[in-house]
């Protein structure tokens, strides 16, 4: 059987070698219930990100390894599901040298990608932003936030310093983690970038602010804006980390600090969040601002002899505002790892985890207040509660806010053989909306894992993945909807259509939508702006109603690329001559 991934893989292949009109008959959207490719490149790819587009689509951005390093990629795709950008992607940087740690944010219907780069002695901070249609609005091969060869940078994080401008983000705070290379000591260090990749706090060779310093080892760092300011001024930023108490020490302390929206760090030393002799942090940090200069920071603990999940809300003074070791999220037996936080935007946040309470590891999920206090329990047991009913393990999950003060949450999940993604929405009050076993992003019967989400913008989520169907590494995509279905409903046709599918002005491929009420006979032409036909195709048969891509790959009738300029794909169906104005740059 041939699935609409399958067609679409077909018509990619055909355009690489000659242009041939590829019409794929499409029973709903791009999107369907066992995801769809958006890179299926032979080399490897590993997705870390994926952000709103603002459009109800999204942008993922992958580690790639087509080229003689590891570089970044990108993808948009639209709410339906298709691709806006050239086929596997575009290059966020293309670097001889490696790129690792990828961490990226959303920003004008585009997106800014932050990483650690190997093209200097040691470890450096980069940055790049791609606008709408995919081009790098930096230097070709991203701005340097750091450049000191001596020092490895790593792990970096960034939050839009909230300073907005026609309703977009001006800048970023961003952090990261630096080891000495020379002392073996580490410190976090942060930085500031404006929209046009410069106004930065300190010079790259500087390194950055130092916000707090240790001779031993610094990990797991959280970090969320500060939101003190008005509209149009830079914010700061709260950063959250743990680690190692002394020299030879073992366990893990848990520590905040904030830099203000010129680069000042506060609070005078870093506040000691959790400092208990057991170990705190060991094994994830998140933080959360949760309004009026508040963050709400939450850790694995385990000071009771079981690795716990504690949180402690601070005001904008750094002062502690609940017990002085925190109040719980959960103490249920077993180890409860990979905490997530998000905002419930009532002033309390909701936590999501892998539990291991039980034989096999399970999703929990729970929400405190702005008090502390756990509004979701089952039996009265105020330890969360379970997101998936199904038997097996699951663990890795993410969370997105819903729009409407609950979360749609995803996870990887081994109730069968091989690793599947489910996703489940719980609503503020705890109640589980989705099947009790959770909906399918995938049931392809190879691996997947590195699952990302963002929200769609419409109450559902969008997710990708590297997949393993094709005996590769690829990337993947499926958006769940609010009511927990996989795939887009189909629309029949009431009338003849021709629609963009793809980004106009374009530097790449042109993807068009042709809706047809009928069967009809089809041909196509693309002609310039001076009437002239640059290329051809007579489909001389019969097309089934219903929605097909039409895809021209930028090249008239002798192969060659056309010049940059103003054209019209013209496609004739039945007796109705269709049309649509192109725009190619390069």
């Amino acid at each position: 059987m041939i699935t609409r991934a399958t067609c679409k893989l077909l018509c990619i292949a055909s355009l690489s070698v000659a242009w041939v009109p590829c019409f794929v008959a499409l029973a709903g959207a791009a999107f369907d219930t066992d995801g769809a490719p958006i890179c299926t490149d032979p080399d490897l790819q590993y997705p870390f990100s994926i952000v709103a587009d603002g459009s109800q689509g999204a942008i993922v951005v992958w580690n790639d390894s087509r080229g003689p390093s590891v570089d970044f990629y990108a993808q948009r795709v639209n709410s339906a599901g298709d691709v806006l950008w050239s086929n596997n992607g575009v290059a966020v940087v293309a670097q001889a040298s490696d790129q690792t740690d990828g961490f990226a944010l959303p920003v004008a219907a585009g997106v800014v990608v932050f990483w650690t780069d190997f093209r200097n002695l040691g470890q450096d901070i980069y940055a790049q932003r791609l606008n709408d249609q995919g081009i790098r609005q930096w230097a070709t091969d991203g701005v340097a936030l750091t450049m000191t060869s001596s020092d490895a940078e790593s792990h970096p994080l960034a939050v839009s310093d909230g300073a907005l401008i026609f309703n977009q983000p001006s800048g970023w705070d961003v952090a990261w983690i630096n080891k000495n290379n020379s002392h073996l000591d580490y410190t976090v260090r942060a930085q500031h970038l404006d929209a046009n990749g410069g106004d930065m706090w300190t010079s790259p060779s500087l390194g950055g602010v130092t916000v707090a310093f240790n001779t031993e080892e610094i990990k797991n760092l959280a970090l969320t804006s500060d939101g003190v300011g008005p509209n149009f001024a830079t914010k700061g930023a709260i950063l959250a980390w743990s680690q190692l108490a002394s020299s030879g020490a073992t366990a893990y302390d848990v520590y905040a600090r904030r830099v203000d929206g010129s680069g000042v760090v506060q609070w005078g030393n870093a506040v000691a969040v959790s400092n208990l002799t057991s170990d705190q942090g060991f094994n994830s940090v998140a933080i959360v601002n949760v309004g009026s200069g508040n963050v709400i920071i939450g850790w694995d603990d385990l000071h009771t002899g079981n690795r716990d999940l504690v949180a402690q809300k601070l005001n904008g003074s750094g002062a502690k505002q609940w017990l002085t070791d925190g109040l719980p999220i959960c103490r249920a037996s077993g180890a409860q790892t990979t905490l997530k936080l998000i905002s419930d935007n009532a002033g309390g946040v909701i936590a999501v985890w892998t539990d291991a309470r039980a034989a096999n590891t399970k999703i929990y999920a729970q929400r405190l207040d702005g008090n502390g206090n756990p509004l979701w329990s089952v039996g009265g047991l105020p330890d969360g509660i379970p997101i998936c009913s199904a038997s097996g393990n699951q663990s890795s999950p993410v969370i997105v806010g819903d729009g409407a003060g609950g979360a749609i949450i995803a996870w990887i999940d081994q109730r069968t053989v091989v690793a599947d993604l489910y996703a489940q929405r719980v609503n503020a009050n705890g109640n589980l909306l989705w099947p009790a076993t959770g909906t399918p992003l995938t049931l392809n019967s190879a691996a997947q894992d590195n699952l990302c989400l963002a929200t769609d913008g419409a109450g559902g989520a969008i997710a990708a993945w590297r997949d393993m169907r094709n005996g590769n590494s690829d990337v993947y995509i499926n958006r769940v909807t609010s009511g927990g279905t996989v795939d887009v409903a189909t629309v029949a046709p009431t009338s003849r259509r021709l629609t963009f599918a793809s980004a106009n002005p374009s530097r790449g491929e042109i993807r068009m939508r042709l809706e047809l009420p009928n069967a009809e006979m089809v041909s196509m032409e693309v002609i310039d702006a001076t009437g002239r036909r640059v290329r051809s195709a007579d489909m001389s048969a019969l097309r089934d109603a219903g929605t097909h891509m039409l895809t021209w790959n930028g090249r008239d009738d002798a192969g060659n690329a056309v010049a940059a300029g103003v054209y019209f794909v013209s496609v004739r169906a039945g007796d109705a001559k269709l049309s649509q104005r192109v725009v190619k740059i390069r």
